[in-house]
């Protein structure tokens, strides 16, 4: 059992097996679907994610691959101001990604001239963030 589970696991681990558009997708290194939604559907857990919109193909099928100072896990450094109120909800996000959200809000707060992150600023900034990306598993509307 214990030799049957590992396999699995390192199947699902292996982004070369998965099929339909999440093996040919660009952000298969990023992303690699849901692999529950997958099974749910289908009973293959390397099948597609159903719930992913994106159609691949937009990038040439050219895997996209981000360099370490696009990850996550990025240490958080403030360049900007942030209210308590901002710092608190910044710790609602999990802490690998909270280097980023910082990079990601702040970037946008200096785009548009904003002295000091608040939470309304980190709304706004989120709402952009899924107008405009690349990553199609932030946001599907149900």
């Amino acid at each position: 059992m214990k030799n049957t589970v590992k396999r699995r696991y390192n199947k699902i681990r292996d982004r070369l097996l998965l099929k339909c558009r999440c093996g040919e997708c660009e952000f298969k290194s990023i992303c690699s679907g849901c692999r529950a939604r997958a099974y749910a559907e289908t009973q293959d857990y390397l099948d597609e994610d159903p719930s992913c919109i994106y159609e691949p193909g937009k990038y040439d099928f050219k895997e996209i691959i981000l360099t370490e100072k696009d990850t996550l896990g990025i240490e958080i450094t403030y360049r900007l101001p942030w209210e308590k109120k901002a710092q608190n909800r910044l710790l609602k996000i999990p802490s690998f990604a909270r280097g980023m959200v910082v990079k990601g809000v702040e970037l946008f707060a200096e785009n548009h001239d904003y002295p000091e992150v608040t939470v309304e600023i980190m709304k706004e900034a989120r709402k952009s963030v899924i107008g405009r990306t690349m990553v199609p598993f932030l946001k599907k509307e149900m």
